[in-house]
């Protein structure tokens, strides 16, 4: 049986961290507990992107991009419960004869896989995409009446600065 290379040597094997980065950050990684990917983003080490192809060759998955554009049907957004789509940043992709395959950035999340096949019936396929694209679909397709609201509520900010009201109105329409 073939033993799975390691992220932190995929990495330095892409050229993307060094041998001696992976010996550093995986002391501070003992440390610190948290997933050897987490701690090279949270230092600004890998990007995103970098991390979910390191995690797609490891874990011999495919990758999806730009797709929470795309549309899908709403019985296959109601096999996963919004409420778990939020919490485990999962989405679903796509149901075929007894398989859904589901988006998600963490593919060693067993529970969450275990837990799905349970309440579906189906066998679970993990596609791997960065946690912004999973967020944006979620945000898209599942939060539609949430944003509905947001977007017929208004906001009146007084304050005797023009330039302090406007830089807040810049603020307040970039985030929607």
């Amino acid at each position: 049986m073939e033993t799975r290379k390691r992220i932190g040597n995929i990495l330095v094997e892409s050229g993307i961290i060094t041998s001696k980065t992976l010996e550093r950050t995986l002391i501070l990684q003992k440390r610190s507990r948290r997933r050897l990917g987490v701690l090279l983003r949270g230092m600004g080490i890998v990007t995103e992107d970098e991390v979910v192809e390191a995690l797609a060759k490891q874990n011999n998955l495919k990758i999806i991009r730009k797709f929470a554009d795309r549309s899908f049907p709403k019985e296959l957004l109601d096999l996963i419960p919004a409420q778990l789509a939020m919490e485990k940043l999962i989405f679903p992709l796509k149901h075929h004869d007894r398989m859904l395959a589901i988006v998600t950035f963490d593919p060693l999340d067993r529970e969450t896989f275990d837990q799905l096949a349970q309440i579906t019936g189906l066998n679970i396929c993990p596609v791997l995409a960065s946690r912004e694209e999973i967020i944006a679909s979620v945000r898209k397709h599942y939060l539609i009446e949430e944003s509905e609201i947001i977007r017929s509520q208004k906001i009146l900010l007084i304050d005797d600065s023009p330039i302090f009201t406007q830089v807040i109105e810049t603020a307040l329409k970039k985030e929607n």
